[in-house]
């Protein structure tokens, strides 16, 4: 069985693999649509497995979508694998820190898939691919919480720090998401964390806050009327996010950083002051 197999490798091997995949599968085109005579071409025709996994030229759109399926669940059984955590949890804190990078990798791929398929759900018309498309984001979600489970609280933290730096600024909204939810939990997944991690944390979330006078100054000439799906309302979205993570670190480790938060508090103080030119969603989330 696949999943065997690829548990017979070191765990970085298997979150490359996992990676790889899932920029594969990103890679192919999202649907096709058959043509006359093409199942049989696909029967004629032999795949040149060294230029390409899955010839898509020469294959059905339901074979594609079953391409996709098989692969997603695999991705979700590996990465829940019961003989994968045990060697996640068996590595030591330096092996830990040496494949950080494929963990972070590993969420990467996964959130920056997830818009592809929240589209094709959106924009399906045929109920049977509807129902595809619903699987597959059942299955991304799966393997998006089951790489966050590979990872302990204060790595957790380290990695979560490292994708604020994302260029993408989607990915970092996403990412800090993801923080967000873990720290209203309250269910004491960090209660044995270092706290020089949350502290680093506000270095990049102070970073996205700082943007937010000079970002509206910029664009105080533009209309206020652009759709979501704009970068200027990406935007803003991603620094209303940020001051929701740092009211809730605030609550957390204010009394132990009053400076580093007395220098946050100085800056929001002088956004208010210029509410006139600052969008509404991100004057509400100073207020609060």
């Amino acid at each position: 069985r696949s999943l065997e197999l690829t548990n017979a490798f070191a765990p970085e091997i298997t979150l490359d693999t996992c990676i790889e995949l899932l920029g594969y599968i990103k890679l192919l085109p999202m649907d096709k649509a058959d043509t006359v005579g093409v199942k049989a071409k696909a029967k004629k025709s032999v795949d040149a497995t060294e230029q390409s996994l899955f010839d898509v030229k020469c294959r059905t759109a339901k074979q594609l979508r079953h391409y996709k399926y098989v692969i997603m669940q695999y991705l979700s059984g590996i990465s829940s694998s019961p003989q994968f955590l045990r060697k996640i949890a068996m590595l030591s804190d330096e092996e830990q820190l040496a494949i950080k990078p494929f963990y972070q990798n590993f969420i990467i791929k996964t959130l920056s898939y997830i818009p592809s398929v929240n589209t094709a759900i959106e924009t399906v018309e045929e109920t049977s691919q509807l129902k595809f498309w619903k699987v597959i984001l059942h299955h991304l979600h799966d393997v998006l919480d089951n790489a966050i489970s590979l990872l302990s609280p204060d790595m957790f933290l380290v990695v979560i720090y490292g994708l604020m730096r994302h260029q993408l600024v989607s990915i970092r909204k996403k990412v800090i998401e993801l923080l967000i939810n873990k720290l209203q939990k309250r269910d004491g997944y960090f209660d044995s964390c270092d706290p020089q991690n949350f502290y680093n944390l506000l270095e990049p979330l102070s970073d996205i806050t700082m943007g937010i006078l000079t970002h509206h100054e910029s664009s105080s000439a533009t209309s206020g009327t652009a759709s979501p799906s704009t970068p200027t309302n990406e935007l803003v979205f991603l620094q209303q996010t940020a001051l929701i993570a740092i009211k809730l670190l605030s609550k957390m480790f204010a009394l132990q950083h009053i400076d580093e938060f007395k220098k946050i508090l100085a800056h929001l103080i002088k956004v208010l002051k210029q509410r006139s030119k600052i969008s509404k969603i991100v004057l509400a989330t100073v207020v609060l």
